[in-house]
């Protein structure tokens, strides 16, 4: 042990118990080596300065405010869990009636998912009637709708062109509004300072 600087387990043996069997040895190598003797002074010093400090308690919302700057991340399955946890009450007759809701609509969807896939024909000619049906009635609205905002000429311009006279007049119309919007505000700012 003389040839060699004490470990910070025997430093921390000579200050916690110098009484102890193998203590000796150590006292008489750090009063020896100055090196050793100034780590066993130093760490004398620690442990009386913090032997001595005032016991300190944290505030009430400590562990708030240090569990708010934490960000904990959960598996996708336990973030789900808590999810249906928080709207599935505890228990009772509550409880039992969303589990028995829940099945029901679970079962009602799949009837259909299942009714659908079986009848796929079907089911694309009844949508293929429900958009011919849809895209009359918005033409007709369309057609209306123009008719009453801009006269008889933009309904035979949306007779003749279709949807690409929406489409060119729609973004033409946003466009001259803007302009007619920024050109109503820059006269409303130069009235402004003038007055001012």
């Amino acid at each position: 042990m003389t040839d060699q600087h004490l470990e910070p387990a025997d430093i921390e043996l000579l200050i916690d118990d110098e009484q102890s069997p193998g203590a000796a040895s150590l006292a008489a190598h750090a009063a020896r080596c100055d090196t050793c003797r100034a780590a066993v002074d130093e760490a004398r010093f620690v442990a009386e300065m913090l032997s001595t400090a005032p016991h300190l308690k944290p505030t009430r919302e400590f562990t708030e405010r240090v569990m708010g700057g934490v960000q904990v991340s959960s598996p996708w399955h336990v973030a789900v869990a808590d999810s249906v946890r928080s709207v599935v009450p505890d228990k009772g007759a509550t409880r039992t009636s969303m589990l028995v809701a829940a099945t029901f609509a679970g079962l009602l969807t799949t009837a259909g998912v299942v009714w659908v896939a079986l009848r796929a024909d079907q089911v694309a000619v009844f949508a293929g009637l429900v958009a011919d049906r849809g895209r009359t009635v918005g033409t007709r609205v369309l057609n209306d709708v123009a008719g009453a905002m801009f006269g008889p000429t933009a309904v035979d311009l949306l007779r003749e062109h279709g949807l690409i006279a929406v489409a060119l007049a729609i973004p033409a119309f946003l466009l001259t509004s803007g302009i007619a919007l920024a050109g109503f505000r820059a006269l409303g700012e130069s009235a402004r300072t003038r007055r001012g």
